[in-house]
């Protein structure tokens, strides 16, 4: 499966377009947070999930329209992800749940990171309410989305799964983000590749049977190193290689191009329009 993330507070891309020039069957949609008022479920761009106005609702509208599943994506890097707020577990669950149901989807992705991963009391909230959530939605899928080294997960993402075993709660996908890496990395496609393999082996010692998933950040990374159509080559050959790897992505759709706008609307790098769309595309699994 190949399922890109599109930031849906920025607005430069049309995403039924989008869907058509790159055959994509999969989307995932960042991301849902906390809102300021009674702890609402909102979009990045501070829009209320569940109004139909929203740009995300019509960006959704127009992925589904074209042939695209929709993949919803909780947490991310900015902004406070709703176990952080609510109250109690059974608050959570409805909350989560009001998103499954309003968007009809069945996946979730959770995109944990930063000091929330060291939160056991927080991620035991989250954990237990994924755990009421896969008893009332049968077929719901979960990815944990966490941040990587070469070696595997990071220790305190490590704990995290950890932490969702202890609870009950095993995921579908353990979805690694292979950018942004504490050390410089000359070559982007082979880090990503030692990090996919390192972490098999760790949810293996965990005696964990689940998939893994890559998502690089495409061209230049908010930190050291750049992940170059080379790059997106050996990633895309390794995980048609791999029947462990169910899922490529990467961040994210808006920076798809050649623009050198900025990081946000950019991959800073000498490329056509959807390069790297058309490349992993070929990957669906």
């Amino acid at each position: 499966m190949f399922s890109p993330y599109i930031d849906e507070s920025l607005t430069n891309i049309d995403i039924g377009d989008t869907v058509k020039a790159n055959t994509l069957r999969h989307i995932t949609f960042g991301f849902v947070i906390s809102g300021s008022q009674n702890n609402q479920p909102i979009w990045g761009s501070d829009s209320l999930v569940g109004q139909s106005s929203t740009s995300a609702d019509q960006k959704m509208i127009d992925a589904r329209s074209n042939g695209a599943q929709v993949i919803v994506s909780f947490g991310g890097a900015a902004g406070s992800e709703l176990a952080l707020v609510s109250s109690s577990t059974e608050q959570l669950q409805a909350t989560y749940q009001s998103v499954i149901d309003y968007y009809g989807v069945s996946t979730l992705d959770f995109d944990i990171e930063g000091t929330t991963l060291d939160n056991i009391d927080i991620n035991s909230r989250r954990f237990d309410a994924i755990k009421g959530l896969k008893r009332k939605n049968a077929n719901l899928e979960i990815i944990y989305t966490l941040p990587v080294e070469t070696m595997g997960l990071i220790q305190n993402g490590l704990d995290f799964v950890k932490l969702g075993i202890s609870r009950g709660v095993k995921p579908d996908i353990v979805n690694i983000m292979t950018m942004d890496y504490g050390s410089q990395q000359n070559n982007m496609g082979a880090a990503a590749i030692s990090a996919s393999q390192n972490t098999y082996q760790q949810m293996k010692d965990l005696g964990l049977d689940v998939f893994i998933g890559i998502t690089p950040m495409i061209g230049v990374n908010d930190q050291s190193g750049t992940f170059t159509a080379n790059d997106a080559g050996n990633v895309v050959a390794f995980a048609k290689q791999n029947s462990y790897v169910k899922l490529l992505s990467f961040w994210s759709l808006n920076r798809d191009n050649g623009l050198k706008r900025s990081l946000d609307y950019s991959s800073m790098i000498d490329q056509g329009v959807f390069d790297f769309s058309n490349q992993f595309a070929t990957f669906q699994k």
